[in-house]
């Protein structure tokens, strides 16, 4: 199975924010304090474009800000994840995820919000191998 979830993230008005869009390994045992990558049993992909995955950074990914429309393709039969920005895929992808995993979203300020606007089973994996990827087991 495979499907594409896209969200457009708000900003609350004057504040700073941290948004994270990401996935974990069902069930997500950790409390609401903890973020997504921050452990063993998530990843995820910032704002600044880092992504982490058990607490370890990987850069490449582009910069993501207010009202810019991320996403992720989870493939579940090739076991990996690829993120998007405004449509164009990503450098870092993760392999080796878990067999279950739930998709989301965290943000740290209130009055921030995340509109889900797409989210459907697709197909057919978008993924076409370039030699920029950045390929990272999860581990």
């Amino acid at each position: 199975m495979r499907i594409f979830v896209s969200h457009i993230i708000n900003a609350c008005i004057g504040c700073e924010w941290t948004p994270v869009i990401g996935l974990s390994r069902c069930p997500w045992t950790q409390t609401p304090l903890n973020c997504f990558g921050q452990d063993r049993d998530s990843c995820s992909f910032y704002t600044s474009g880092q992504c982490f995955q058990g607490g370890v950074s990987t850069s490449g990914n582009d910069r993501w800000g207010n009202k810019d429309v991320v996403g992720m393709e989870v493939d579940m039969d090739k076991r990996r994840v690829l993120f998007f920005v405004k449509n164009q895929r990503q450098r870092v992808i993760y392999t080796h995820i878990p067999e279950c995993v739930q998709v989301g979203v965290a943000m740290d300020k209130a009055g921030a919000t995340a509109e889900i606007l797409r989210y459907e089973r697709v197909k057919e994996s978008s993924f076409v191998p370039f030699w920029r990827d950045k390929t990272v087991m999860w581990v």
